[in-house]
């Protein structure tokens, strides 16, 4: 894990140049992107894929998150209450086989980041619920 540079928030920006939707959301919930508390990543550079805890703007029954793997970024939930299951904020169209190849890439950033970006867990999410359509 590492924090995230300034260099590494343009990245994640530019990772989103086509989604305004996300770009808003990050930005405005932005807190830490603003020149506030550095936070963490999972990445993994060579295979252009990183994980980071997306910023809460009031309490909120779930954590939100920023997975970036294939040139699309996801937003993933996990409900406090169920910290094992991991929740895809959006539908997700692809062949089965895609989906296993995203869901494991999935398990294996959040084995390295944790929930709350606290680095390896013991009991890191493993499972993933019904999608949640926002």
């Amino acid at each position: 894990m590492e924090e995230i540079s300034k260099a590494d928030q343009d990245k994640i920006f530019s990772d989103l140049t086509n989604d305004f939707k996300k770009t808003r959301w990050l930005q405005m919930r932005g807190g830490y992107f603003n020149d506030g508390v550095p936070i963490k990543w999972a990445i993994d550079r060579e295979n252009d894929t990183y994980l980071f805890y997306a910023p809460q703007v009031s309490m909120s029954e779930e954590n939100k998150y920023y997975f970036f793997f294939k040139k699309v970024m996801y937003v993933l939930h996990i409900k406090t209450r169920d910290p094992q299951t991991i929740y895809f904020a959006e539908h997700v169209n692809m062949k089965p086989a895609k989906l296993e190849e995203l869901k494991s890439a999935i398990k294996a950033a959040f084995a390295e980041y944790g929930v709350y970006a606290g680095g390896r867990s013991h009991y890191p999410p493993n499972k993933f619920g019904d999608v949640i359509v926002p």
